[in-house]
């Protein structure tokens, strides 16, 4: 979904969960047009429940 400039968005994403070893991670949208994002070394919670602003 295209997001103009200035422009907000809120979404919720569901995965599979990380493994316990696991203490920072990447949220990479890999598509095929310009514009997805990244969201690097995202420190891990006991919750496994992140907010994440781009």
């Amino acid at each position: 979904m295209p997001v103009p400039p200035g422009r907000s968005v809120h979404f919720t994403l569901l995965f599979t969960g990380l493994p316990q070893h696991c203490v920072l991670f990447d949220l990479v949208e890999e598509i095929p047009d310009p514009g997805g994002f990244h969201a690097t070394s995202i420190l891990r919670n006991g919750m496994d429940v992140y907010r994440v602003e781009l």
